[in-house]
């Protein structure tokens, strides 16, 4: 994201797509896991309060 971020606007939308347990992840490094890169960035947006899993959407994020 940092990539995305660097080149857009304040009302530029992002749209990710994904199944996040199609794949799963092989992590051998214990720093990565002990920084919870365990889970993959899915994942861990689906975990956030912003996503909201009844409506199966996420909630727009302003960030001024």
């Amino acid at each position: 994201m940092i990539p995305i971020k660097t080149m857009a606007y304040n009302r530029t939308n992002v749209v990710l797509s994904g199944d996040p347990k199609q794949l799963g992840l092989i992590v051998k490094s214990d720093l990565a896991l002990t920084l919870k890169l365990g889970v993959i960035y899915l994942g861990r947006l689906f975990e956030m309060n912003m996503y909201d899993e009844s409506q199966m959407s996420g909630i727009t994020y302003v960030d001024e």
